[in-house]
């Protein structure tokens, strides 16, 4: 009977050793695991805080195009105004040089019936 014992004894700890030996494995498993997810965690960390970082430029780079693009529409409203009144300018000249040209011609039949 002492010997079943002592053969169910080392049966145990074999039993143990390899249980033992398992849980080792199966940590070592779980430590490689852990340590996958928390580098792939601090990835997409990185990769959250860079699409952030883009989107805040992107927003900014908006903003700015979209205050230039009213300042070119107040640009070209202002060059329609400028280009309108320069146009009734150059008509006002039109009708003075007309009306110079007029009064010379008047002014030379009159020299010219003086003279006869």
């Amino acid at each position: 009977m002492l010997s079943a014992l002592a053969t169910e004894e080392v049966h145990l700890q074999e039993g143990c050793q390899q249980l033992e030996s398992l849980v080792h494995a199966a940590k070592a498993f779980y430590d490689r695991y852990v340590a996958r997810v928390e580098w792939e965690c601090s990835a997409l960390d990185a990769e959250r805080v860079e699409a952030i970082v883009a989107r805040e430029e992107t927003t900014k780079a908006l903003r700015e195009l979209e205050g230039q693009r009213e300042a070119f529409a107040i640009l070209k409203v202002h060059t329609e105004e400028i280009e309108l009144e320069l146009a009734s300018r150059e008509a006002v000249v039109t009708e003075r040089e007309e009306a110079a040209a007029q009064r010379k011609g008047v002014l030379r039949m009159a020299k010219a019936r003086g003279e006869a």
